[in-house]
């Protein structure tokens, strides 16, 4: 979603292209480098992660903060002070941010100092996720079917061919399964699935007609995604899950789907969420188990075996992006910047 997703919800809750020319080449357009900004750290952060060694956040005005213990952060500089959305690391030192104006920067040192590699001379669009299988191979996704492929570890960039995107629906988040199977998820209720690490893609016939804005794998061969309105769907095996022809989707003749025999036969679970805010992002447990945050300071816990998901009390009352689970703790970024939260 991010479209700013933090930023469009919160002013909710207080009032309530692609530069690519050519298959390996793109124009460049120049980029202001961020500002050190002394509450960097309680300013809008859209993403966590933790590389291995380090948590990296990401967010507003092309911030990066670095942190050893979750608890201390310190910014560094980035080569863009346009919005970041997304961050991924493949190795403690090799990762990935992507953000407004087609923005994405690479760092080799664990986040200490960054590379613009892709940036629009088009302001306001933007990739909402970055998703590396490797050094080399990689996809940047985000704003009305922008969905990018590199092969060189983000030094050329060229357009996925793929019917669904043709729909323009916006690309919000993408994961690699147990198995391998790729899973991307975005606007209206897109799903879709490879198995041949992104070479092509199949869309399949989704239980909800509403944004789905992250993912995480579960077993095997599944994974939950969840969005608007606090919706959480299971799908227990991908490889189950029915092909849709894009060229036959009908934004206007679906409805959604939470009937459970009518899930199965599509190859869905409907996860019971007390919680009916939107859920951006989240994390999981040692035990399997996912942990999701979003609107209004919302935490919840999704117990697959039963389909059912608890909420964790939480004081704050700030949107949430991303959080990430270690040591009995959520790290959470969002609105408010950084947050820490018990789970044990």
């Amino acid at each position: 979603m991010r479209w700013n997703r933090l930023a469009v919800f919160s002013l909710a809750a207080a009032v309530i292209a692609v530069a690519a020319i050519g298959p390996t080449q793109f124009a460049m357009a120049e980029a202001t480098p961020s500002i050190i900004a002394p509450k960097a750290v309680s300013s809008v952060l859209n993403d966590v992660t933790h590389t291995g060694k380090r948590y990296v956040a990401v967010g507003t005005r092309g911030h990066v903060l670095l942190s050893e213990d979750g608890k201390k952060w310190r910014q560094v500089v980035s080569p863009v002070s346009r919005m970041l959305n997304d961050v991924q690391f493949i190795d403690p030192d090799t990762g990935w941010a992507v953000g407004y104006d087609f923005a994405i920067i690479k760092t080799t040192d664990g986040g200490e100092t960054w590379q613009l590699q892709h940036h629009s001379e088009d302001p306001g669009w933007a990739f909402y996720a970055v998703f590396f299988l490797d050094k080399d191979r990689g996809f940047a996704m985000g704003e009305r079917g922008t969905f990018m492929r590199s092969d060189d570890g983000g030094k050329t960039w060229r357009d996925v061919e793929t019917d669904m995107i043709d729909l323009g629906m916006h690309i919000n988040a993408m994961t690699r399964l147990n198995n391998g199977t790729l899973i991307m998820v975005g606007e209206k209720g897109l799903v879709a699935r490879s198995n041949d690490d992104g070479e092509t893609w199949e869309m399949v016939v989704e239980p909800y007609v509403g944004s789905f804005f992250g993912v995480l794998p579960q077993g095997n061969s599944g994974f939950i995604t969840f969005g608007l309105r606090g919706n959480t769907y299971l799908a227990p095996d991908a490889e189950a899950l029915i092909p849709q022809d894009p060229m036959e989707w009908d934004e206007y003749g679906r409805e959604q789907i939470t009937d459970p025999e009518q899930l199965a036969n599509l190859g869905w679970r409907f996860m019971e969420n007390p919680v009916t805010e939107s859920l951006f992002g989240g994390s999981l447990l040692p035990n399997g188990e996912a942990v999701l945050v979003g609107v209004n300071g919302s935490v919840v816990r999704g117990d697959t075996t039963t389909g059912r998901m608890v909420p964790i009390p939480h004081p704050g009352d700030t949107t949430l992006g991303s959080a990430v689970a270690t040591e009995g703790y959520l790290i959470m970024v969002g609105v408010a910047g950084v947050s820490r939260l018990s789970i044990r």
